[in-house]
């Protein structure tokens, strides 16, 4: 089994011994973690330090550190972009995504969105996703933190995915994502576009279309907004695992 995370920001300065303190250090009450037990240390930007429980009391846990690590960003990098949507399915999908090692995620106000950020609640809103994707790290046991960026309209989100081979998730798609040849995926970064409740406009699949992005779809059956983005990311992988099987690491392009 591998050991629980809990984050220290500057782990990445630290040697030998290293003192938890706060919240992280509460939690590591809450697990009834004992002298002995191994954790790992994340700062949410790759570094990993494993360590050991070498004390504990009420308010701070020391540990000694055994291993120190800066974990690379996946290739190729994928990127969710989630319309936003009512009732938290929003934030469930955020959740998944990072369990299945999501990079980053857009949040995007999609036409039919129902659920809004405006101006006076967005950092409100931004702070509730931050801290899901931040929950979802430590329990999936990443040392990545998915960056969080926001998309106000299909304009500036196009503007955003420069760059990037975007997928885009539409019930009208005749091509199948898992069906995609794996020289499609020979890239940096990968964006997968998950609309909102009621779908994605025409409006919007004409803008995504010329923006030179390829439009798919999961199966046989029409997706949550909640699941649609997991279910296409961990196809993605799998792809990706056998393209690495099939040409070897040094197949990707830069």
């Amino acid at each position: 089994m591998t050991a629980p995370v809990f984050f220290a920001d500057d782990i990445a300065d630290a040697s030998g011994t290293y003192t938890l303190s706060g919240s992280e250090a509460h939690h590591v009450n809450v697990h009834r973690l004992r002298v002995g037990d191994d954790i790992d240390l994340v700062d949410g930007n790759g570094m990993r330090a494993q360590c050991t429980i070498t004390a504990v009391d009420k308010h701070d846990v020391t540990v000694r550190i055994d291993a120190m690590s800066c974990e690379d960003r996946p290739r190729p990098a994928i990127t969710l972009v989630q319309a936003l949507a009512k009732g938290g399915r929003d934030e469930a999908a955020i959740e998944m995504a990072t369990e299945v090692g999501v990079d980053s995620v857009i949040a995007w106000q999609a036409q039919r969105s129902i659920a809004k950020w405006p101006a006076a609640k967005r950092a409100k809103a931004q702070a509730k996703w931050e801290n899901t994707l931040k929950a979802a790290t430590k329990q999936s046991r990443r040392s990545r933190i998915p960056a969080l960026s926001y998309a106000p309209d299909t304009k500036t989100l196009l503007q955003q995915l420069e760059g990037a081979r975007v997928l885009v998730l539409h019930e009208s798609a005749s091509e199948r994502l898992e069906n995609l040849d794996a020289a499609w995926v020979n890239s940096q970064e990968i964006a997968v576009v998950v609309g909102p409740e009621g779908g994605i406009t025409d409006d919007e699949l004409d803008a995504f279309a010329q923006a030179g992005a390829k439009v798919v779809r999961i199966g046989t059956t029409v997706m949550r907004s909640s699941t649609a983005g997991t279910v296409a990311i961990a196809v993605l992988n799998h792809i990706t695992a056998r393209m690495r099987l099939d040409i070897g690491e040094s197949g990707y392009s830069d």
